[in-house]
């Protein structure tokens, strides 16, 4: 099944799937030049389900599950509803262009056993952004971020997030962005790998990073830091964990006496 369209918005409580776990194929291209060639979903009770074994969706502005404002304010400008990609019979599922989560309410999950998203995945405002599951081989990411009291997780047995930022400066690439009260958790306890290429910063928020092998940093650096007014845990391997290997600079600040800062490795 192809789909070449100028837009696919659903909004005001409407629900439209597309595809089934018997289709092979979903194809989805979104392209005009309009300025809007997206994938909308708009309030809390509308919702987009896009199934299929083999799942390829490519957008010129994005899929927006809920949008900012602008990427200098960053306030909501709607908030989401419900946005489903794939199933536990996805064999892959790749995104090709910008993923957010926006508003309280908003909930973004992406299945499949091989799942690749090519530009920046982000949560804000309260979305949630579920990326796998406990059975998914492989999720690759370029950058990722959760910001204002969002939530992001990404689960798998290998997880990798390449150095390359989606704006071509290799080594300005963040991997992981937590901000504002957030929390994010990478892998789990039947995660093999988790890879880290580029920078992981974390700013009043919460990090958990779970696998036997870790690797972060390969060409930035991890940058702990916490403001006064917030607190955050950053957790980096279990007692399941065989290896931590961190290949930069790691910076931890506090910018005040008396900050609940942790950072454990």
């Amino acid at each position: 099944y192809e789909l070449e369209t100028r837009g696919i918005h659903v909004e005001d409580g409407a629900s439209i799937q597309i595809g089934s776990d018997d289709t092979d194929t979903l194809t989805i291209n979104v392209g005009n030049d309009s300025g809007d060639s997206t994938i909308v979903v708009s309030g809390n009770d509308s919702t987009l389900n896009l199934y299929g074994k083999t799942i390829s969706i490519t957008t010129t502005d994005g899929i927006l599950n809920g949008n900012i404002k602008s990427d200098n304010s960053l306030e909501t400008e709607y908030a989401g509803g419900k946005l489903n990609i794939g199933s536990d019979n996805t064999s892959s599922l790749t995104i090709n262009g910008i993923l957010r989560t926006v508003g309280d309410g908003a909930n973004t999950t992406l299945l499949g056993s091989s799942i690749t998203a090519t530009d920046y995945v982000a949560a804000y405002h309260d979305g949630t952004t579920t990326i796998g599951s406990e059975s998914t081989d492989s999720v690759t990411l370029e950058e990722t971020g959760a910001f204002y009291n969002s939530s992001m997780t990404i689960l798998g047995d290998s997880i990798t997030f390449n150095a390359e930022s989606t704006d071509g400066e290799t080594t300005d690439a963040i991997s992981i962005y937590v901000n504002y009260g957030s929390t994010v958790t990478v892998g789990s306890d039947t995660t093999s790998k988790v890879t880290v290429g580029g920078s992981v910063d974390v700013n009043r928020s919460n990090l958990t990073i779970k696998g036997n092998e870790i690797e972060i940093g390969t060409t930035g650096t991890l940058d702990l830091e916490f403001s006064q007014v917030g607190e955050g845990t950053v957790t980096i391997g279990d007692d399941t964990t065989k290896s931590v290997a961190i290949d930069n600079m790691v910076s931890l600040q506090a910018s005040t006496t008396g900050s609940n800062t942790r950072a454990t490795i």
